[in-house]
């Protein structure tokens, strides 16, 4: 019984961050075999130097929920850019020591409610 109720809690928190609406979370360690880059949706929330901290929607390829955390970024990325409440696009990669950093950042225009006719 002990290990069904394991296996039930590995499956639906497999990450150390949270899904959204339970908190918030800065560990960004996650268990994946994927180090291909991949691409995620979210608002930021705060803008620290090397990282910032992101709502993002799922990340079905990495099995991610929908969650509040902190991201690292690369150091490619221009943080001078962005600020609190911009929607985002951005990649996101697991690097060599298993942690995933974000790796680009785009305007997400696919949000807004002015668009131009």
């Amino acid at each position: 019984m002990k290990l069904m109720i394991t296996i039930i809690v590995l499956f639906m928190f497999p990450f150390f961050a949270v899904a959204e609406g339970e908190g918030e979370h800065s560990h960004v360690q996650h268990e994946s075999t994927s180090s291909q880059l991949t691409t995620g949706t979210g608002v930021i929330n705060s803008v620290e130097e090397g990282k910032i901290n992101i709502s993002h929607g799922p990340i079905e390829k990495l099995n991610w929920p929908a969650m509040k955390m902190d991201l690292p970024v690369t150091k490619d990325v221009d943080l001078s850019k962005v600020k609190a409440g911009d929607k985002i696009t951005f990649s996101i990669e697991l690097g060599s020591d298993k942690v995933y950093r974000i790796t680009k950042i785009m305007p997400d225009d696919s949000h807004r409610d002015d668009h131009k006719h």
